[in-house]
């Protein structure tokens, strides 16, 4: 993926990503909305972010063709640590009926990605995700509770919530992009 220039600390390059070149063959097929899976920024502390609107994805319930989608993502640098921002806006019933599909995926990222997976990062968990969370999570390592960050409220207040957690201002601002589209 492209880096695009921004910000920089004293010790640290911070990059932004750009999302127009998916490794996933589905998305390459089909359009780059296929999935919601996708890097937006890199920081030194947060790895890979890696961002996911399921409401957003054209395809939310193959849950072949989304492990292809995660793996192909994740194993363009396999060494490096990765965040997942995971943003419940819009989601409806259709979409946390996928059990099969959040089962299928932490499995996947478990058994494959979990080692290097330095955060989780919910916005606006609705009482459904809640549930799959409470279910799912422990499928991922058992100290991953630690990890996980459920983030309500405003863009202000998930914006301050994120720095509290010592993100980058680049990683921020990358979520902060996210959610301003629509």
């Amino acid at each position: 993926m492209a880096s695009v220039p921004h910000m920089s600390s004293s010790t640290h390059t911070v990059a932004r990503t750009a999302t127009n070149q998916s490794p996933c063959p589905y998305c390459q097929t089909y359009g780059a909305n296929t999935h919601s899976f996708n890097e937006i920024a890199r920081t030194p502390r947060f790895g890979r972010i890696i961002y996911t609107c399921v409401s957003k994805a054209d395809d939310y319930s193959n849950k072949h063709a989304i492990s292809t989608h995660i793996t192909n993502t994740l194993d363009t640098e396999p060494m490096m640590g990765w965040s997942w921002v995971f943003d419940c806006r819009d989601l409806k019933m259709k979409h946390t009926m996928q059990l099969d599909v959040a089962v299928t995926l932490s499995r996947l990222i478990s058994t494959k990605y979990a080692e290097r997976l330095q955060m989780i990062i919910i916005l606006n968990p609705t009482p459904g995700v809640d549930t799959i969370v409470k279910h799912v999570l422990p499928l991922f390592r058992p100290e991953s509770v630690q990890y996980l960050r459920k983030l309500k409220g405003s863009a202000l207040e998930i914006y301050m919530a994120l720095q509290r957690e010592g993100m980058e201002e680049a990683g921020i601002q990358s979520i902060m992009d996210q959610l301003r589209i629509t």
